[in-house]
């Protein structure tokens, strides 16, 4: 009793609220103008002085990142339900998305999503979400030795046959002649 009435390792249990709290202060103030994956962002930010204050705050790094977009910005800033839809594609490019669960994350109708996505992208939803999961497998392909078949299914594809269908259609080549180059 007297050890978790003392805390971990002889600290007072405010201890890691207190750290945490000033980490988070650390990088909404950091993301306000600097790139989350610069150095220059990490040297920003509080030294953890313990093992658990660094697992704690890079856990933190990792859940800020996720809410920010492909260029570094906080991803809150999209200003469209069209713009939210291609982050959250982008961002969980392996799950099966369809058009009415990308509206209703995208806080709007399943019309106005596709009107606005088409005015946006030139594209709708659902072939955007297949450009990307070519282009995931594509630089997959190029930078791993994995099997196109296990790649496939990285990237949410259903089988390797679908992938192999999909990629030819969108690129004029098969997935096998990019890993030959």
């Amino acid at each position: 009793m007297d050890t978790i009435a003392s805390g971990i390792g002889g600290l007072r249990p405010s201890w890691l609220f207190l750290a945490v709290r000033e980490y988070q202060i650390a990088i909404g103030d950091a993301l306000e103008d600097a790139d989350i994956t610069s150095d220059a962002f990490r040297k920003r930010l509080p030294r953890p002085r313990t093992r658990l204050e660094q697992y704690v705050f890079d856990g933190m790094i990792v859940e800020a990142s996720r809410r920010l977009d492909d260029s570094g910005r906080r991803a809150a800033h999209a200003t469209s339900p069209a713009e939210r839809a291609a982050h959250l594609i982008r961002r969980h490019v392996d799950r099966r998305w369809t058009v009415p669960e990308l509206a209703k994350e995208a806080a709007t109708n399943r019309h106005t999503l596709c009107c606005e996505f088409r005015k946006r992208f030139g594209t709708t939803p659902h072939a955007y979400l297949l450009r990307q999961r070519i282009t995931v497998a594509q630089e997959l392909i190029r930078s791993s030795s994995a099997k196109i078949e296990d790649i496939a299914i990285t990237v949410g594809f259903r089988s390797a046959a679908s992938f192999h269908r999909a990629y030819r259609r969108v690129t004029g080549s098969r997935p096998a002649h990019l890993r030959r180059r």
